[in-house]
This record gives structure tokens, C-alpha cells and sequence, in this order.
């Protein structure tokens, strides 16, 4: 149902001046007589369930956390903020919204009047003018009428009040101490908040207080900003934040940082006394200590293995510009005369940051002189070196700093260190494909031709793109795949999703400002080239098997020979494949992980190719692709194995078959099956029943037909006594299936209960497979055009289609025995086809 203005004007009436709890007021509501018409057939609980999804987004009412519903404008009315105004303000004519006096008018559409004539307008900090040299940071301002704020004559405390729905401004003075109100508002904070990094809107939490206790911000206490800090928590903007340093002394805070970067309990101690110092940098605080001492007491701290790197992560985080605190804590530090490895190093990831790689690359160079071991300056130093193309000197920077060899970035060091193609003779054709002879390609020099250095630039632009100040662009690609909650499929989809990231321009120009500097010129002049060209959906036109690939681009038209040895012995001719081709110098390669599109997904592919190819919707195909198939019964329900024993208290068992066989057909073995009618497939078995000793027991394929035949059974026999009962998900029951499956190693050791268990398994899984292949092949499947496999193999234009779609379910890998897979040589008899595959 939707919630009309009538309903919205009965709960105004209902709330009142008081606040009600939902249930009550749906109660209230449902028994008056002028919303009868407008309720009529609407149940308590939908009317709570909308009132919840289109009242709460309105402005007029708020609901607190515990479903207590209450009017913001009775909130509101009485209220008293404080604010002190700055020169730039009363300069400006204008006050400052967030956070002091951020609920004033939060429940209004319209401006709110002014007492003394016109209106409070909102506007933005880009809609005031200011002189030379004056600055405000980006935020909102109120602006009453021309000369509003003439009775205050200098930056000094003013008083907003709300009366009626009009504002009121006057000077005024503090009158309380706030304590009340700055431990409403952590209260509030705190209990919304489920991670000390989290942030809650101001506006937000300031209603809850309120809604809480109406008695608050009834007189003056000290602005909002101010009961923010004595509760321990800093606004930015319209969002609250834990202070630092509470977030220092938080223990979980703390212990997520140490197991990350792997402290020892004296690495725990250094943060913390490093953090200390860093606040007291942003508080300006330190005018009486000996800044020599305290300053070689922090480098002292900073020389702790991986304390400086946790310190980087926990000031720049995912920030994409220089950070001003680092900056001004190592300026601090080098008043002091203080400098090390690790300041050095700190600078050079601030300088990253700011684009500025030649200049950090100074700095790490100095780090690493200065502490010839400090593994993270090498390791970053590795980096850099790396992109700039001196491959060697890389490779013995990470080995310094105690990289594996077959740690992915030195193991690309190692295969291009290696003269290559050994046995190659120098006129014979360079292998890496260039095109040119070898004794002037690869072999010349030991040089590498670009050919050869595709996938180590390609590597660049990953390392790059996994940087933390990128890693947003990833999120939301991963988001747009699968969400954040499966790390199984997560994982299997990385490569491709990496790939879809790597691929956009945004991140491809962003690597060229960011790192061109460093790469060699023809790797800077190729990665330019790949702006533009993302994946698509490839055809495998010709083959020559650890060679090279020729392939038609089924979106563009293009047709390329692409240097690929791997998957060209893999695939064949025909066959469709999602893959990221780029120029190579003089040829073309694959980056990325290449896929094999199965008709069943090529359609979709695509839809979004074509719509442009943008991240997300790749992403989506992507998670599509991977994401397990939603088995569903053909009455559209959960596949869930429920089984359930029965034993009778008085009927016996002569009496029970004989009903059972008047209910239910019964086979050879004595077993009954329950049958029902689909629309789709007609008849569908939709349960079984069977003796075992004093037990009936009941198996069904989900939970609704479980119910049903119980509900059978209890009205057939009265004293019908359930003595156990269980419900498997299809995933676990096809694991418990094949556990249970009769071979020598497993069914001797397997616990009776459960080889029982799983042989029950085993047939309900095999009866639902029989069952699901019948009904698809009546269904209309979009890799036929919308066809029926039936109507596709009466079809001579669509049946080469159909046998391909079957082909492919051949290359699926075959479950062990019971397990959940169609049975394909069943599917080619019903369709008449025989196996052209």
C-alpha cells in the first residue's frame, strides 16, 4: 500500500506532542473511523511495513532506533543552539550550518522564516564571494535578509531558537555545561556505530537524542561542535567520527592494526607513543616539551619493524592527494633536525600520492641509503625501479629486502632476467612474435623487445591499480559482482575483475599521470594506446596450437592474430571467449585472464558489450558467470532435502500400508511416491515414503512439499507422532550424497545414520535432476532465441544452436556419483539428437 496525505495527517493527530511506538500508533490508526475506506483490507503488519518504508523517508517524523515514532517539528520546537560566529561570517552575512545548527529547519522543504521579516536561505560556500585571501572550507551557510546579523558587532556567541516554525537569533551566553547533552550524544554514537571507523550523520543522531530526551538543547550550552569534542568525537562536514584519540586507546582498534601489520607487543607500545605525537601535532599542543627529545624518541619508535607502514595506512588510508597532517608531523620532525629511513620513507608515500614519482623515488633512495636493510623503503624502491625498466637492479632490491623468488613480483622479474628461447637460432623469427629476426629482437644486447614485456607492464598497471588510493575503484566493481560477503567467489573472480578495473580509462590515465614519468618511452607510448580498448567477446576463427590465435571481435568487427601459446593449445575453432586483447608492439596479446562464454551467457555478454561496456555491468556479467546456479524446484520452490520420521502410537502397520496405497503409488520395493501436477511438465513426483523397521520416513526436495505431505499424513492418521526431522540445503545434500555414495573406501566407515541419510540423499537428488531436465526441455531459454530445446531441435535454423548448448554441457566436469548434474546423453535421446560433440 502506499501512504496517502490522509494517513500522514492522522498520524500528526495520533503523535502529537508525544512520542508513540509504532505498534501502538498502527493500532490507533487502524481504529479510526475516518481512515476506514482508505485501510480497508490492509493488515496491521503491512500497515507498519509501509509506514516504515515511505513515512520514515519523509521530513516529519522520526523513528528511533527502537521503533518509537515522533514528530521532528515537536522536537524542534523550543529548541536553543549556540554558535560562535567568525569575522568571515558576519563579514559574509552568513552562519555556518554544520554542525551547530544543522537541525534547525531538517524537517522543512521550504526555508524557515526569519522573525523580523524573510528567510533563513541555505546556500552553498561556492555562492559566497570572498576577498583576497580569505577561504572557507566547502560547506553550507544560512543567509537571512540584508543586514540580519547588524546587532552583533564581533565574532561572539549567538543564540538560534525556534519558536513555531520561526527562527530567532539573538547574542546570548552559555548557561549550562553541555555534559548532559555531549554524553547523549556519544550514547547515541556509540550504539550506532559497529566499528570504531564508522561515521553517523549529525543531523541523524542529533534527532535520536532528542527523540530520547525532549528536555535537551533546551537552554544554552556550548555549540554543537564543542559537546562533540568532550564526547570524544570530531565532525567533518555532516558526518561524525571517533576522535583519534579515543580511536588510539580503542583496544580492537589497536589489535586489528597490530595483527595486520604483524606487531610483537614492544611494535604495540612504539604505535601507540607514535600516534600520541601525531595528535599532538593536530593539537597544536606541544609548546612546553623539548621537541629534540620527544622528536628522537618518536624516530626511535618509527625504527620498530612495520610501524612506519602502519603509521602511512593509518594517516593517508585511501586518500588520493598529499596529506597535510604527515606532511606537517615530519616538518615537525625535521625542525627538530630529526630525519631517518623511515621519515624519508613516510615522505616518499605522501609524495606518491601527489603524483609526484621522481620526487619520492628521491626519497626512498635516501631511506634505503640510510638503513640499508629497512625492507619496506626497498621494497617500494623495487617498485619504482621496476616501472622504470631496470629489471636486474629490482630484482636485487627485493631479494635485499626478503622477497621470495616465486613471489608474483619477482617471478616476472626472473622469466624476463633469463636470456630467452634458448636453442633459437639469431635469423631465425623471434618467438616473442615481433615479427623481426631474433639476433635483433630479444637476443640483441640481452634487450628485451616490447613483445616480451606486455605482461610485465601489465603487471605495472596491477601493481598500480592495487595501490590503496585505487582500491576504491575496485570496491565498486567487486560490489557490482557479488556484494562483499562471498570471499569463495570473490576470489575466483579477481583476475576479471582486476582485469575490468585495469581496463577503464579513468585508471589507464590516472597510471600514465601517476607512473609515466617512470616507464620506459615505448611502454609509455603503448600503454597510451590501450586507452579504449577494454574486453569483449572474441571468436576463435583459426588456430595454430602454441602459437597464435586469430579471432574476430564479435562487437567490433575486427579480426586480430593474436601471440598466445597456452590457450591455443586449449581451445578450437568456433569457440567464443571473453578476453582483454591489447597492441603488442608489433602483434597482439591477451592480458588478463581469458574465459570460454558458454552460449547460456554469451546473450547477455553481449547486452553489455554493446551497451557501452561499462565497469559495473561487466562486473555484473561477470558475477553472473561465476555465481552458483539458484536450484529451484518446477513449482519454483528451494531445493531443500527435508526427511522426516514418523511412528505411529496406535495404528498399525497393516492399517498404514493400506492407506498408503489408496493415497500414493507404491513401487516394487515397497516404496510410495507422493505425486502432484505442474503446469509445466504435468506430473512430478513431490515426495516419497517408506518403511524402515518402526519408522516412516518422509523425504521431499523443499520445505512446501514437505509440509503438504505432512499435513497429508496427519490428517489420514491421527496418532501420528513425529520422532525426528531434517532440513539439508541442496548444496550440502549433493556434498552429504556423494560422501555417502557406495564405494569400497567410504561406505563400510560412513556412520548407518548418515549412509541413511545419504542414500535418501542420492535418490532425491537423482528423482530432482530427472525432474529439471524434463522441465527444460520445455523451457524457453535465451542461448536459443527464446526457444524450447524441443522447438530448437524441430527447428533446422536453430538445431546446430542446440547441439552446441549440449556440446558444452559435456565440458562441464562430471560430479562423482550422486552427485546433481543433467544427465546429457538422456537429454540428446528425448531431443532425438545424437552426440555431434
Amino acid at each position: 500500500m502506499d501512504i496517502d496525505q490522509q494517513i500522514i495527517d492522522a498520524m500528526l493527530e495520533e503523535v502529537g506532542n508525544d512520542s508513540v511506538p509504532l505498534s501502538e500508533l498502527v493500532a490507533r490508526l487502524c481504529l479510526r473511523q475516518d481512515l476506514v475506506t482508505v485501510l480497508d483490507g490492509v493488515s496491521p503488519d503491512e500497515l507498519a511495513s509501509a509506514i516504515r518504508d515511505d513515512v520514515e523517508a519523509t521530513s516529519q517524523f522520526w523513528f528511533t532506533d527502537d521503533e518509537v515514532v515522533v514528530a521532528i517539528e515537536t522536537m524542534l520546537d523550543g529548541i536553543r543552539l549556540s554558535h560562535w560566529v567568525t569575522s568571515v561570517e558576519l563579514k559574509n552575512q552568513v552562519l555556518t550550518v554544520y554542525p551547530d545548527l544543522a537541525i534547525l529547519d531538517c524537517d522543512m522543504i521550504d526555508s524557515i522564516s526569519l522573525h523580523g521579516g524573510g528567510e533563513l536561505e541555505f546556500v552553498a560556500s561556492s555562492d559566497i564571494e570572498l576577498d583576497d585571501g580569505e577561504e572557507v572550507e566547502p560547506t553550507f551557510f544560512y543567509r537571512g535578509r540584508e543586514g540580519w546579523l547588524d546587532g552583533i558587532d564581533e565574532p561572539s556567541l549567538v543564540i538560534l531558537s525556534r519558536r513555531d516554525g520561526v527562527a530567532f537569533i539573538q547574542p546570548g551566553e552559555i548557561v549550562g555545561d553541555g555534559a548532559d547533552e555531549a554524553q547523549a550524544i556519544r550514547q547515541v554514537f556509540d550504539e550506532g556505530c559497529s566499528a570504531p571507523e564508522d561515521a553517523l550523520d549529525v543531523v541523524g543522531v542529533l534527532l535520536e537524542v532528542l527523540a530520547r530526551n525532549p528536555s535537551l538543547f533546551r537552554s544554552p550550552v556550548p555549540p554543537i561542535t564543542d559537546l562533540c569534542e568532550i564526547a570524544g568525537l570530531v565532525v567533518d562536514g555532516a558526518l561524525l567520527y571517533l576522535a583519534a584519540e579515543d580511536l588510539a586507546d580503542d583496544e580492537s582498534t589497536m589489535e586489528s592494526v597490530g595483527r595486520q601489520f604483524g606487531f610483537g607487543p614492544c611494535c604495540d607500545t612504539a604505535f601507540t607513543e607514535v600516534l600520541s605525537y601525531v595528535l599532538s601535532t593536530v593539537r597544536q599542543d606541544a609548546q612546553d616539551v623539548d621537541e629534540e627529545e620527544v622528536g628522537k624518541r618518536v624516530i626511535r619508535n618509527l625504527a620498530h619493524e612495520n610501524v612506519a607502514p602502519a603509521l602511512a595506512n593509518s594517516i593517508l588510508e585511501d586518500c588520493d592527494e598529499r596529506n597535510e597532517l604527515l606532511d606537517a608531523v615530519l616538518a615537525r620532525l625535521n625542525s627538530a633536525g630529526l630525519a631517518s629511513a623511515q621519515t624519508h620513507y613516510l615522505a616518499a608515500l605522501n609524495l606518491e600520492r601527489a603524483c609526484q614519482p621522481v620526487e619520492a623515488e628521491r626519497e626512498l633512495t635516501i631511506a634505503t641509503t640510510l638503513d640499508p636493510q629497512f625492507r619496506p623503503a626497498l621494497e617500494e624502491l623495487a617498485w619504482y625501479v621496476s616501472d622504470a625498466g631496470d629489471l636486474r637492479r629490482a630484482d636485487g632490491l627485493y631479494a635485499r629486502a626478503g622477497v621470495e623468488v616465486d613471489d608474483l613480483r619477482r617471478s616476472y622479474l626472473q622469466d624476463l632476467l633469463v636470456r630467452p628461447f634458448q636453442g633459437v637460432g639469431r635469423n631465425d623469427p623471434c618467438p616473442c612474435g615481433s615479427g623481426r629476426k631474433y639476433k635483433v629482437c630479444c637476443f640483441k644486447d640481452g634487450s628485451l623487445a616490447i613483445e616480451r614485456r606486455i605482461g610485465l607492464l601489465y603487471q605495472k598497471l596491477l601493481a598500480f591499480a592495487l595501490r590503496p588510493q585505487n582500491r576504491h575503484l575496485f570496491y565498486s566493481v567487486f560490489e557490482a559482482a557479488h556484494g562483499y560477503d562471498d570471499a569463495d567467489l570473490g576470489e575466483r573472480t579477481l583476475p576479471l575483475l582486476l582485469d575490468i578495473v585495469c581496463s577503464a580509462p579513468e585508471m589507464l590515465e590516472k597510471f600514465i599521470r601517476a607512473r609515466g614519468v617512470l616507464l620506459p618511452a615505448d611502454e609509455l607510448e603503448l600503454v597510451g594506446r590501450w586507452i579504449g580498448v577494454g574486453p569483449s567477446l572474441w571468436q576463435v576463427t583459426e588456430v595454430d596450437p602454441g602459437s597464435s590465435l586469430t579471432m574476430l571481435d564479435t562487437i567490433g568487427g575486427d579480426s586480430r592474430l593474436v601471440t598466445e601459446r597456452s590457450m591455443s593449445q586449449e581451445v578450437g575453432e568456433g569457440d567464443y571467449i571473453y578476453c582483454h586483447v591489447v597492441p603488442a608492439g608489433s602483434s597482439f596479446q591477451i592480458v588478463g585472464m581469458p574465459l570460454l562464454v558458454t552460449t547460456s551467457h554469451r546473450e547477455s555478454l553481449v547486452a553489455a558489450l554493446a551497451a557501452g561496456g561499462e565497469p559495473r555491468e561487466l562486473a555484473s556479467w561477470v558475477g553472473s558467470v561465476f555465481r552458483p546456479i539458484q536450484m529451484r524446484t518446477t513449482d519454483d520452490e528451494e531445493i531443500v532435502i527435508c526427511r522426516s520420521e514418523l511412528t505411529p502410537r496406535t495404528t498399525t502397520w497393516e492399517e498404514i500400508e493400506g492407506v498408503l496405497d489408496h493415497m500414493f503409488r507404491r513401487d516394487a520395493e515397497g516404496k510410495w511416491t507422493a505425486t502432484g501436477y505442474n503446469d509445466l511438465i504435468g506430473s512430478v513426483a513431490r515426495g516419497w515414503l517408506e518403511r524402515d523397521d518402526d519408522t516412516l520416513v518422509v523425504t521431499t526436495t523443499s520445505v512446501e512439499r514437505e509440509e503438504d505431505l505432512l499435513g497429508m499424513l496427519m490428517d489420514a492418521f491421527d496418532d501420528l507422532e513425529i520422532i525426528g526431522s531434517t532440513q539439508t540445503e541442496f548444496a550440502e545434500a549433493q556434498k552429504l550424497a556423494e560422501r555417502g555414495r557406495p564405494t569400497p573406501a567410504a561406505s563400510p566407515n560412513m556412520d548407518p545414520d548418515q549412509r541413511g541419510s545419504s542414500i535418501e540423499a542420492q535418490a532425491a537428488l537423482a528423482q530432482f535432476m530427472r525432474e529439471r531436465e524434463d522441465a527444460w526441455l520445455d523451457e524457453s531459454i535465451p542461448a536459443l532465441h527464446g526457444l524450447t530445446p524441443r522447438q530448437a531441435a524441430n527447428d533446422p535454423s536453430r538445431r546446430e544452436e542446440l547441439v552446441a548448448l549440449l556440446n558444452e554441457f559435456d565440458r562441464y566436469p562430471k560430479p562423482a556419483a550422486g552427485g546433481a548434474s543433467f544427465d546429457v546423453s538422456r537429454l540428446r535421446d528425448l531431443l532425438g539428437i545424437e552426440n555431434d560433440g
